[in-house]
């Protein structure tokens, strides 16, 4: 059971667990339900597959926080594709709906995780909630800098709630379990496959107000989520780094295609309108989100590189399958970018020329083929010229 579908029986039936617990004649009474399905879930009830999950999250100090809970992320509500279902360790709380992200790479330098514990420290001093995703490097610098300042932080896995990934951050897990939360939309025992990580973003930036790019190569992971953020209406940032580094070359492209350049907090918190240590003054009545939203940056979000780690190695494409969750495994094109690429061949052609028979403006141009360009669709040549990869 995948998609909508997933999400009409929640709706039906009020929890995961009636749906279990409803009888093949209740089932059967749904119109599109079909009566292998609906022997499907009568069988799983039998065999109280949900009954030993509930006990095993029992165990855990873990629960399931569907859609239709008042725990279910607000901001996660209002977008389309997410999981109908979270696994949840620790608390969510209002307050979280200001959320920032902090990413960067596995492979961080001392630089990045000194710029990444000064920005979570001081984001989380602001009343602002780090979100991040566990991973080694500057993940791991954004949680425990924000857990030491005294703040609340968020870790989104890549696989189940009982699996520790990576091992060395058990300790740290726990730290934020008593001081935020862990959470993940993969069931039990799910393993922490490269597959997983391109879904596991778009909830980091679906939980956050903006993405800060701390460090990270052109082709990333850091990069996927930087394209969902955009998709999804959020704000990104990017830290500078050393020009000849290749580490930093994904975040000095990203300032130079529109992303906020960040050297301190200040950055971040103008932006929303938040005042540094009085940021969570500014959640209204009804936690809405302040100021996502802005198109300072536009960049493709069907595009993925990953850092060269076991559990996310590999070049997953962003462009998610249909229903929540679902991971494809072509590259799925926007409708601005097939426009560009049917634009192209072998023969250069100027950015002018593109602009003026595509439509697109300068800028949405420039950014849509650079996402092109790091999916290795499109290359660059000189003066602005650019060709389709063959």
């Amino acid at each position: 059971m995948r998609g909508t579908g997933v999400y009409e029986l929640i709706e039906r039936f009020g929890t995961p667990a009636r749906v279990l617990e409803a009888s093949l004649r209740e089932l059967s009474d749904i119109p599109w339900m079909t009566p292998e399905l609906a022997r499907g879930i009568a069988r799983r009830r039998r065999e109280q597959k949900g009954v030993v999950a509930a006990r095993r999250l029992s165990e855990l100090g873990a629960r399931a926080v569907p859609f239709t809970s008042s725990e279910y992320p607000a901001s996660l509500g209002e977008l389309s594709g997410m999981p109908p279902l979270l696994y949840v360790m620790g608390e969510l709380l209002p307050e979280d709906s200001l959320g920032i992200a902090l990413v960067g790479s596995r492979k961080s330098s001392p630089y990045g995780r000194l710029v990444a514990e000064r920005l979570a420290a001081d984001l989380a001093r602001s009343g602002i909630t780090v979100v991040s995703g566990l991973a080694r490097g500057i993940d791991t610098a954004a949680h425990r800098a924000a857990l030491d300042a005294g703040g609340r932080t968020i870790a989104v896995l890549g696989c189940g709630i009982d699996r520790i990934y990576p091992r060395e951050n058990r300790a740290l897990r726990e730290r934020i379990r008593a001081q935020g939360a862990v959470v993940t939309e993969f069931p039990l025992g799910a393993p922490p496959l490269a597959r997983h990580f391109p879904a596991r973003n778009r909830i980091i930036s679906g939980l956050s107000l903006g993405v800060v790019a701390v460090e990270a190569r052109l082709r990333s992971g850091v990069m996927s989520t930087v394209r969902w953020a955009l998709d999804q209406g959020r704000e990104v940032f990017a830290v500078p780094g050393n020009i000849d580094s290749p580490g930093a070359e994904g975040t000095n492209r990203l300032i130079q295609q529109g992303a906020k350049l960040v050297l301190g907090v200040e950055d971040i918190l103008e932006e929303f309108g938040l005042s540094r240590m009085g940021a969570s003054a500014i959640v209204g009545a009804e936690g809405e989100r302040a100021g996502a939203g802005s198109d300072s940056v536009r960049m493709d979000s069907d595009a993925v590189g990953t850092d060269s780690e076991p559990a996310c190695a590999g070049s997953e494409p962003v462009g998610m399958g249909s229903g929540p969750g679902g991971t494809g495994s072509e590259p799925v094109l926007t409708e601005v970018e097939m426009r560009l690429l049917e634009q192209l061949s072998s023969t250069p052609k100027h950015i002018d020329s593109i602009v003026r028979e595509t439509s697109v403006s300068v800028s949405e141009a420039l950014t849509y083929l650079l996402a092109l360009e790091m999916r290795g669709m499109v290359r660059q040549i000189a003066g602005k010229s650019f060709v389709r990869a063959m």
